[in-house]
């Protein structure tokens, strides 16, 4: 996002959010990579998704697509409904937007709650670490999200837990370097 900014510079720009995630959590998942060995040469390949099971765990939270994406590019939210933020270049536009929180609520929290949104609910009211408890529960004999990464953390706070799930979809914390030790090639 950062590279393609820079590049293209749009007035508005509509992008979906995973609207599970309260706004007092940053979250993002990000692809696994497989090495591929071509003669002398390597090369990485993204590790396929597969959509119809990603369940509540894809994307980026709202306030990781704020905070981490668009305000460092220039950009501030304008408008939040269900899972769909608006943005605007804050070059070509002085808006004063009003809180994260409001926008989630009006946008999203107070809105009727779909059937399949039901029971993760209650993830409104954990902490960072519940939350990550929560999806390792959640994806113990699921391998949906094998060899994915994700990245969680609250907003008062800068740093990011990296996750990573193995080739059987068990997520684990990765170490202090960032490296996951059940993360296998495959």
């Amino acid at each position: 996002m950062h590279t393609l900014l820079k590049i293209v510079r749009p007035t508005i720009i509509v992008m979906e959010v995973n609207i599970k995630f309260p706004t007092h959590i940053r979250f993002a998942m990000f692809p696994g990579f497989k090495k591929n060995d071509v003669g002398s040469e390597s090369s990485l390949t993204q590790i396929d998704f597969d959509s119809e099971k990603r369940g509540h765990i894809y994307g980026c939270s709202l306030s990781y697509q704020v905070l981490d994406l668009m305000r460092p590019n220039g950009y501030e939210i304008l408008h939040l409904d269900d899972n769909n933020a608006v943005y605007i270049d804050k070059k070509k536009a002085s808006i004063h937007p009003p809180s994260l929180e409001t926008l989630y609520n009006e946008g999203h929290w107070n809105r009727p709650v779909p059937s399949y949104n039901k029971p993760i609910r209650y993830w409104n009211k954990l902490s960072v670490d519940e939350l990550f408890r929560a999806i390792m529960k959640l994806f113990l004999n699921d391998a949906s999200h094998k060899n994915h990464h994700i990245f969680i953390g609250d907003t008062t706070d800068n740093s990011l837990k990296h996750g990573c799930f193995d080739a059987s979809g068990k997520l684990e914390l990765a170490d202090g370097n960032g490296d996951c030790s059940l993360v296998k090639s495959i």
